[in-house]
């Protein structure tokens, strides 16, 4: 049965380069990995690093704040240089869902359009954009 990882189940078993980013598992595991190895995958669509604990997948970025802090954060966890494999501690900060929702860097799976800030009302297209909670059109 899956559980909620720790910080100390967490630094039991993998090792955090709060330099690098990167987390490396510190002994054999379950499924045969050796001590030192790259722990995790990307996973698409999102290309978030995920990595497997205690039988749930985990998206890097937010192990990288449970180790560092000793629990999850309580919101949205934004990589400030819009890079998502970097996870580096340095570059992860809490921000709301308006605040992440401005570091879209394409459009959304159902637009229509397929172009960020553009949508098509009939057989014309309008360009907007929301801030604050409001809708402003360009």
């Amino acid at each position: 049965m899956a559980g909620v990882v720790t910080q100390e189940y967490l630094m039991r078993v993998i090792e955090y380069d709060r330099t690098t980013g990167d987390f490396r598992w510190k002994g054999p595991t379950s499924r045969n990995v050796k001590a030192g190895s790259l722990a995790g995958y990307v996973r698409p669509p999102d290309n978030y690093l995920q990595i497997g604990v205690m039988g749930r997948q985990y998206r890097a970025h937010r192990l990288a704040w449970l180790y560092c802090y000793g629990s999850f954060p309580d919101g949205f966890l934004d990589h400030k240089n819009g890079n998502r494999l970097d996870n580096r501690i340095d570059n992860l900060r809490i921000v709301t869902n308006a605040e992440n929702m401005q570091n879209m860097r394409s459009h959304r799976s159902d637009s229509t359009t397929k172009v960020l800030g553009v949508e098509r009302k009939g057989r014309k297209f309008s360009s907007c954009i929301a801030a604050n909670g409001k809708r402003f059109y360009l």
